[in-house]
């Protein structure tokens, strides 16, 4: 069984990433409760809401783990046989892959595919490098 495992980002003055657990409050507050390995004590700390996201349980060819939130390049996908770049997004029924169709321009969807791992690679997150979805073409091979 795997653990579930959340990050978010501290402050807007401290950037660091916190990882662990999610405490959610009724304000819309959040907390992660991180262990630390030292004295197997836990510690929570206070981080920016919007900035929280998921581990999807997936790691990238490098052995990164994908964030909800992260910026993922996938090369040759299966999908288009393109190049796609794009962001990792939660709904309801699980996470996706969310980027711009190289061929028309318009949006695309789809679930994280166990063949495309292999060819995938964490770049970046939308928090700390929104312009890697903003280049105002559409994604994948020139």
């Amino acid at each position: 069984m795997r653990g579930i495992e959340f990050r978010g980002r501290k402050t807007q003055q401290d950037c660091r990433w916190i990882y662990g657990s999610l405490l959610s409050f009724r304000d819309g507050d959040m907390q992660i409760c991180e262990q630390c390995s030292s004295n197997m004590q836990l510690s929570r700390q206070w981080v920016i809401s919007s900035t929280v996201g998921q581990h999807t349980g997936l790691k990238d060819k490098n052995g990164v783990k994908i964030f909800e939130g992260d910026i993922i390049k996938v090369e040759n996908s299966w999908l288009l046989g393109k190049t796609l770049i794009g962001k990792i997004k939660w709904e309801p029924c699980g996470f996706w892959f969310e980027y711009t169709n190289p061929f028309h321009g318009g949006g695309g969807l789809c679930g994280l595919s166990m063949p495309d791992r292999v060819v995938t690679t964490v770049i970046g997150n939308v928090h700390e490098n929104p312009e890697l979805l903003e280049t105002g073409e559409p994604f994948g091979d020139k």
